[in-house]
């Protein structure tokens, strides 16, 4: 008898999926990945900043020490092609104000926290568990990494911890409560079936801003959620049908190689900064061979590599 394999979702390629899925074909299906990542952007300030504070918070690890290692490695990624097609180093000064910028930001959330002393009520309970559970679909898992887990003192509710950077706290607050992230991590709770799984969760909200003299308060804030059982049912019902929506899509590409039968992009203000293939993809609907700019900038490998790295501070320590 042959067992067939086993899909492994996780949370990254649903919201991928629902947002692309010419940006889910290219990641997910063929694991394509830019051989050199861009160096400076909002969104990699903002990956930097949530593993200097995932230090912190793991074990009180200094986070401006953890951000000195984290943009000392990322300098040392090779950013400039020569004549001769290699890839040379050399200092980017826009990753060194992104530096500036996230020194400021994680400082100034020190202060804050310590001035308010926010951060009394909670308790550590776990941080970067790999959790496996089967999925609602027979033949699928789910995967995450799920982010801290906290438990409030004061009225014993489990919550998980996110750090998110914004640029104003408006749009944050009024849509934070509807994120799937930590709903989809409660979901994979109750399906290990755990007898206690997490209430709700707690973002950090950390402006984008330098705190100058111009600038205006408040700068940090801390949005709190909480899910019901229903919400709970609600998103396992998502997570259903879009699981059969990757398992027939899947069919179909293993059955026919043109991809435009199957994946269609969808085309936003926010591709230029937020696609990693943005040049590539419109070279994929008006015949020119996006195959050969596909083997010259980007490699193929594994999407879901990265649960198997180690965890962020044990990683840094290398750079000491």
């Amino acid at each position: 008898m042959t067992i067939s394999p086993v899909l492994s979702v996780s949370q990254s390629e649903l919201r991928t999926w629902r947002d692309c899925k010419r940006r889910w074909y290219l990641t997910y299906y063929l694991g394509l990945k830019r051989r050199t990542e861009s160096a400076a952007s909002d969104m990699n300030l903002g990956t930097r900043i949530h593993k200097a504070l995932e230090c912190y918070y793991r074990d009180g690890s200094d986070p401006l020490h953890a951000l000195e290692k984290i943009y000392d490695a990322a300098q040392d990624t090779p950013v400039v092609m020569n004549d001769d097609g290699y890839m040379e180093w050399s200092r980017n000064t826009k990753l060194d104000d992104e530096h500036t910028m996230a020194r400021i930001m994680v400082d100034g959330y020190m202060e804050w926290i310590a001035e308010t002393g926010i951060d009394s009520d909670l308790e550590v309970i776990s941080a970067e568990e790999d959790l496996r559970v089967p999925g609602p679909v027979e033949g699928t898992e789910l995967r995450a990494k799920l982010d801290l887990r906290v438990r409030r003192k004061s009225d014993g509710a489990r919550l998980f911890l996110d750090h998110k950077t914004k640029a104003s706290f408006k749009n944050a607050q009024q849509v934070l409560h509807i994120d799937g992230q930590m709903r989809f991590y409660a979901l994979m709770e109750y399906l290990d079936g755990r007898d206690e799984w997490t209430d709700g969760g707690l973002f950090n909200v950390l402006r984008r801003v330098k705190r100058t003299a111009r600038s205006k308060p408040p700068y940090y804030i801390r949005e709190p959620v909480k899910y019901t059982a229903e919400d709970i049912r609600s998103e396992w019902l998502r997570v259903n049908i879009q699981l059969q929506e990757i398992i027939a899509v899947r069919a179909a590409l293993d059955a026919r190689p043109d991809h435009r039968y199957a994946v269609y992009p969808s085309p936003c203000d926010d591709c230029s900064w937020k696609c990693f293939a943005f040049a590539l993809c419109p070279l994929m609907d008006d015949g020119s061979s996006w195959e050969a700019m596909a083997e010259n900038e980007f490699v193929a490998g594994d999407p879901y590599e990265y649960y198997d790295k180690e965890p962020v501070l044990e990683g840094l320590r290398k750079f000491e």
